[in-house]
């Protein structure tokens, strides 16, 4: 399991279709707008589809 909000970006790298770009997203979404508490957050802070967060969902704290 990844803590999603604490994670770096090399750590979230390492989940599965979350390349540079995406875990640099996730990381301004953090600073910028808040925690990510739910796939919806994920979804839209990494610019994937609410089937792949759920997905990932399973991966993260």
């Amino acid at each position: 399991m990844i803590p999603i909000n604490q994670a770096t970006i090399d750590e979230l790298q390492t989940l599965k279709g979350i390349g540079p770009k995406r875990a640099e997203r996730i990381l301004r979404y953090r600073l910028e707008v808040s925690k990510i508490a739910n796939v919806y957050d994920l979804a839209t802070s990494a610019g994937i589809s609410l089937k792949q967060a759920n997905t990932l969902s399973t991966l993260v704290a």
